[in-house]
């Protein structure tokens, strides 16, 4: 019998301490309930994608919130589901290193050799072969819809993620296939 794989993301409860709004709920776990928050953007692509691969092979995935201080509280969850998916990410850089949007390609149709080969920024991808070429498709979220639906304003997705490293590989989670704001 093959073991169940499960993986656990933890969703702050309040803003971090370096955002304008420290301390303050993100109200995160009502916006689960509510359907707003259909996403999170973690750093590690690789790590990610790879846990939540394993999850759509038979397993779950636990979104829990701290109940105080991060990694020094206890955890509460939120939810537990069985198709979440993942896409890796890119931000776009505007003026002034703001992020503008991003780029997302969906990884689950390609094999891991090909994904190590994703490593140019997937904008050159988009302007060199097309948003659509050879089983990549790239697709470009405009940053007021990204912090809409990861349960943020665009000022607090700004203030989150103020020093993004561009040109990174984020992972976005998409927390429940059925409810895809990718797609």
């Amino acid at each position: 019998m093959k073991k169940q794989t499960n993986a656990y993301i933890k969703l702050a409860k309040t803003f971090p301490a370096y955002h304008p709004k420290a301390g303050q709920p993100t109200d995160f776990r009502a916006k689960r309930a509510d359907g707003t928050k259909k996403y999170t953007i973690r750093e590690n692509f690789e790590f990610w994608a790879k846990k939540i691969d394993q999850v759509r092979k038979g397993g779950r995935l636990y979104v829990q919130q701290w109940t105080g201080r991060p990694y020094y509280s206890e955890v509460e969850t939120i939810d537990d589901l069985f198709y979440p998916k993942a896409y890796m990410l890119e931000f776009q850089q505007g003026t002034w290193g703001k992020i503008t949007g991003a780029y997302v390609l969906d990884t689950t149709k390609l094999d891991e050799e090909t994904i190590s080969y994703v490593q140019a920024p997937l904008f050159s991808f988009a302007e060199h072969f097309g948003i659509e070429t050879n089983g990549f498709e790239i697709k470009y979220i405009p940053v007021e819809t990204l912090a809409k639906d990861d349960g943020l304003t665009e000022s607090d997705f700004w203030n989150w993620f103020r020093i993004p490293i561009f040109r990174k590989k984020y992972c976005l989670i998409v927390f429940d296939e059925y409810n895809n704001p990718i797609l």
